[in-house]
């Protein structure tokens, strides 16, 4: 054969040959890769990926009553250029003798050999280092074997022994000075195992369980039980806790007998020394952990012991959802702005020096109002917020993983500062922060304000449905659970606003979910005068066979109500639920100032006591707060329902823009009341036109190019 010819057919076949062994080779090695990663999630461990939230259920996230202090031992973070959002995948670790650290979420760190601390994504550890988690974050640590254990927020663990084969005997010591600890032992039948948790005052020994550890500040140690039996042992002596178990352990002291442990989730219907949640009696202690003011009409959990006697005794009580109390939100477009009086879309709403307008609102802006309804019916908006067609606001706290000159990341949102932006307490990593801005048409989300503050506070998100199964909304994942609030007919593409908190673990948990269209709503509180026709506070009311009655109301009863504003102005009641069966006599509403304040009891400065367990309160009480108060009597003068509105934060300071060389300090403004300005829209200044705002709110105008007095006609220019 000729040598050309023969060349000719070997090069394709050639080719051909090493083509095959090359695809062979990878083929094989996933087959590899995969049988390693279902080996190593061991016998009753899901193979598959798994839910982060199925992880945190019945995690002790709250170790303090402060949940963002930082605990002894934590210093400022080293190296924290990258911050890393939630990975949901398999757990893949090496070899027994490593754990891999996963599903990180906020500020995860790992202590180095000098004894610095790098922050980390997933990463395989050994025996010897420590981890360390932040506020408002969280992560899960896998072994070889399957097990798993959950870290919450504010938490240290050491890796003292790792050996955690699939077949043979298992050995894990672990050491958690502080914070909360999930643990999932798999169980392997073949292979036994010596499962140890070591606190300050207390060792855990485990033989295949599923247990929680949380260790306060003052060292005491709590082991709970779910599944298995767990060995607890303390100074001298040693209890064995069984599923549905709890024990504490002082520091220097021995287990507690064992009790049993309960938690739930319901409406508090009372508070004071004894708390009904749900309708069931829980006792407060002094070492009760309260987290987000919980007060009377809000959907609490609850984490406690059932007591010998029967009694059950609250260490944690966790707000969920707040009661919502005189309320309205509504849109439609800006017909008219005076001083005192607006009207959108034909609804007449009052306005004054607390009423948050957003920037850029003119004469046939579409707007969102919400507010307070007031004595008579009167609507007073508290804020009053631009929908735009290309923007849509946002508001929330979280926590600041990431800083540089103009991109922050906080609770996983990158967030861009302009020049504009005003940033207030000089926040660094790690610090908990309110931020409010807009997210713009290209995605970015523009912050307005910056503030450092001491405790989480609702967000409030406003954007286009990008998916409803699960919820995204300006490309953020919301969770929802049975107490969210959806409004029927939102579909994808429909522009919704997003009210809620964002959990310990970084979760953002949607309180509400509504649609903004036309559709405008209230919700109040009345005395009913007439149930045919109905009449409310001297409000002529609509049903119809869709209206929802809760509770028997009668004339005399204190309800609150839920009604839809129709075309014609009528109100269509969407739900009325009984608060109080009566006779209630009347209700005042005033505006007072609070001067003591204890779990009990609100003291206002006109000498007024308030009972904490008949008020619902909304924003942050504080001594010093100025509040708007509406208070019902029954029978004989007494006092039965108390509503207390937050207008003005005595500890809230001022902000205050961020330096600009280029910009002229501009002259203090005026200390009356009622203040003259020339407010011109960013990107049109040639609309500059003249308002009248409260004093408070001019610092954060002139900071956004806004000049006192009234316009000149020349701002354009």
């Amino acid at each position: 054969m000729n040598p050309k010819t023969l060349l000719k057919w070997l090069i394709p076949i050639g080719l051909l040959i090493f083509i095959c062994i090359g695809l062979a080779s990878i083929t094989g090695g996933i087959a590899y890769l995969n049988q390693r990663a279902d080996q190593s999630t061991g016998a009753g461990h899901p193979a598959e990926s798994f839910s982060f939230n199925d992880l945190f259920k019945g995690v002790d996230q709250a170790t303090t009553a402060n949940p963002t202090a930082v605990p002894d031992g934590f210093e400022a973070p080293g190296d924290l250029t990258q911050v890393f959002l939630p990975v949901f995948s398999k757990p893949l670790v090496s070899t027994p003798q490593s754990a891999t650290l996963q599903s990180l979420h906020g500020i995860v760190q790992v202590q180095e050999a000098d004894n610095s601390w790098k922050t980390v994504q997933t990463i395989e550890l050994k025996a010897g280092q420590t981890i360390r988690i932040w506020a408002s974050s969280s992560a899960v640590l896998h072994f070889f074997d399957g097990s798993y254990v959950v870290l919450a927020p504010n938490t240290r663990l050491t890796l003292e022994t790792v050996n955690m084969p699939t077949d043979g005997a298992r050995e894990v010591k672990l050491f958690q000075p502080y914070g909360g600890t999930t643990h999932h032992i798999a169980q392997l039948s073949a292979s036994a195992i010596a499962y140890h948790v070591r606190t300050p005052s207390s060792t855990g020994t485990a033989t295949g369980t599923i247990f929680e550890v949380t260790v306060q500040e003052d060292k005491t140690s709590q082991f709970s039980i779910m599944e298995g039996v767990v060995e607890v042992t303390g100074h001298n002596a040693t209890v064995l806790l069984t599923a549905g178990q709890t024990s504490f352990i002082a520091n220097g002291d021995d287990p507690s007998a064992p009790i049993f442990w309960l938690s739930g989730e319901g409406e508090v219907t009372q508070t004071g020394g004894t708390w009904i949640i749900g309708g069931l009696e829980f006792q407060i202690h002094p070492d009760t952990v309260f987290l987000g003011e919980p007060q009377v009409g809000d959907i609490v959990s609850v984490r406690g012991r059932l007591l010998p006697d029967g009694s059950r005794l609250a260490d944690r009580i966790n707000l969920l959802v707040p009661s919502l109390t005189d309320r309205f939100r509504f849109t439609g477009l800006v017909e008219s702005m005076g001083a005192d009086v607006w009207e959108v879309s034909g609804q007449q709403i009052a306005v004054g020096e607390i009423t948050l307008i957003g920037e850029g609102i003119e004469l046939g802006s579409r707007v969102l109002v919400t507010g307070v309804i007031r004595t008579g019916g009167v609507l007073f908006a508290t804020s009053i917020t631009l929908l735009d067609e290309d923007t849509f606001p946002f508001e929330f706290t979280g926590l600041v993983e990431n800083i540089d000159d103009h991109h922050w990341m906080i609770g996983g949102i990158v967030i861009t500062l302009g020049e504009t932006t005003v940033v207030t307490g000089d926040p660094v990593v790690g610090d908990l922060v309110h931020v409010e801005g807009r997210v713009l048409e290209d995605g970015t989300w523009l912050a307005r304000a910056i503030e450092k503050v001491e405790e989480a506070d609702d967000f409030e998100i406003i954007g286009i449905a990008e998916s409803i199964a699960p919820w995204i909304v300006s490309a953020i994942g919301f969770e929802v659970n049975e107490f969210t609030q959806i409004e029927s007919g939102i579909v994808v593409g429909s522009t919704v606003r997003v009210t809620g908190r964002i959990l310990e673990d970084g979760t953002w948990l949607a309180r509400a979910i509504e649609r903004l269209d036309e559709r405008n709503t209230l919700i109040f509180l009345g005395i009913v005068d007439s149930v045919d026709p109905w009449v409310v506070n001297g409000l002529s009311l609509t049903t119809d066979e869709n209206t929802v009655f809760i509770g028997d109301i009668i004339v005399s009863s204190l309800v609150r109500v839920t009604v839809l504003v129709q075309p014609d102005g009528t109100w269509l009641v969407l739900r009325m639920e009984l608060i109080d069966v009566g006779p209630v006599i009347g209700c005042i509403e005033f505006v007072d100032a609070v001067v003591g304040l204890t779990r009990e009891e609100i003291t206002l400065a006109t000498g007024i006591v308030i009972p904490r367990a008949i008020a619902e309160i909304e924003g942050d009480l504080q001594i010093g707060s100025r509040v708007v108060v509406k208070l019902c009597f029954g029978q004989n003068n007494v006092m039965v329902y108390a509503w207390v509105f937050v207008i003005d934060d005595p500890l809230r300071p001022t902000p205050t823009p961020r330096p600009d060389p280029t910009n002229t300090p501009s002259p203090p403004p005026p200390t009356s009341d009622k203040v003259t300005i020339c407010h011109i829209p960013p990107g049109n200044p040639g609309n500059a036109h003249t308002i009248t705002v409260g004093a408070s709110a001019v610092d954060a105008h002139l900071a956004h190019g806004d000049h006192l007095g009234q316009c000149t006609g020349n701002e354009g220019d």
